[in-house]
């Protein structure tokens, strides 16, 4: 988005960038084909990784892109990011006009809940489709998934792309919003903040993700600067002086690790988590756990009775 639309990118000093694509919402479309075409490039590499590898790979992809955004101080302008960034045209709709502008903070927060809307549609006829199916298949078990003619190669790199394309249409939407885009935007500590979303609310469900980013939005932009207030007064009142000037909002990660903890230890789905990672979470009841240890006992006992025979 900074590059098509900023007076100050290299690409449109250059003369490189069509005036077509210096509009918002053509920008805004193609910045989503091509934050899923970066997709593709990881996810190519890392096909045969899982788990903890593959967190350790995005990770470090995480950690790559800021540096090179910051030490390409000819291209993106380092340190110092790019603004201006484009934003939508003014519009009438019944009768108001909407402008979008540092003044009209009203109308970005309408525009960003009716993305949002659309964004949960198409990713809820998304999880129902057979895409989505084919990812929970491939999840579970790639290799029975494999046996029943699925492609794991084309599907997880449709994963990759999807989930990268999502990421760049909201990265869009947040530069034009604040009108200024720069590598500190995007450290790790943002990954941090959008995985404790994920597990607060609930994993393998939407509705749960979305409570838990409201909830950990929340306390990081409005709850924890006004829990400093009284924690001050009552510094103040106790005569403690590191209570009376101490900031919450210092204590953002601190407290999103004690979150993540608790709901380990108490809830691991968490706050809305779905029916199936419920019950992969869930702990057998006595009664199938004895059951399951005398079918295994019973097994053995006739394959060392079979054994015996043969001997």
């Amino acid at each position: 988005m900074g590059f098509l639309t900023s007076p100050s990118s290299y690409f449109i000093k250059e003369g490189w960038v069509p005036g077509v694509l210096q509009h918002f919402w053509t920008a805004l479309a193609v910045s989503w084909i091509v934050a899923a075409i970066f997709g593709v490039l990881l996810g190519a590499p890392t096909l045969r990784l899982r788990g903890d590898y593959l967190a350790i790979v995005t990770l470090g992809f995480g950690e790559i892109v800021p540096n090179f955004f910051r030490n390409a101080s000819g291209l993106t302008g380092g340190i110092a990011g790019m603004n201006p960034i484009g934003k939508p045209d003014s519009f009438s709709l019944l009768d108001n006009e909407f402008k979008f502008g540092a003044t009209n903070q009203r109308n970005w927060y309408w525009l960003m809940i009716v993305i949002a809307l659309v964004s949960l549609l198409m990713i809820r006829r998304m999880y129902n489709s057979r895409l989505g199916r084919t990812w929970a298949a491939v999840r579970e078990d790639e290799v029975a998934a494999a046996s029943m003619g699925v492609n794991l190669v084309k599907t997880k790199l449709w994963a990759f792309a999807l989930g990268a394309s999502f990421a760049g249409f909201a990265g869009s939407v947040y530069s034009s919003a604040f009108q200024y885009v720069a590598p500190d935007q995007f450290e790790f500590s943002v990954s941090i903040t959008i995985l404790a979303m994920v597990i607060l609310g609930g994993l393998g469900n939407i509705y749960g993700v979305v409570i838990g980013a409201l909830i950990i939005g929340s306390f990081d932009r409005i709850l924890a600067e006004e829990l400093s207030r009284p924690l001050n007064w009552l510094g103040e009142r106790v005569h403690f002086d590191a209570m009376a000037t101490h900031n919450v909002t210092g204590d953002r990660f601190l407290v999103f690790g004690l979150a993540l903890v608790l709901m380990m230890l108490l809830k691991p789905g968490g706050l809305i988590s779905s029916e199936r990672r419920r019950a992969e979470m869930q702990p057998e009841s006595d009664e199938i756990v004895m059951g399951e240890q005398q079918n295994l006992y019973e097994i053995r006992q006739h394959d060392e009775s079979s054994s015996g025979g043969q001997a």
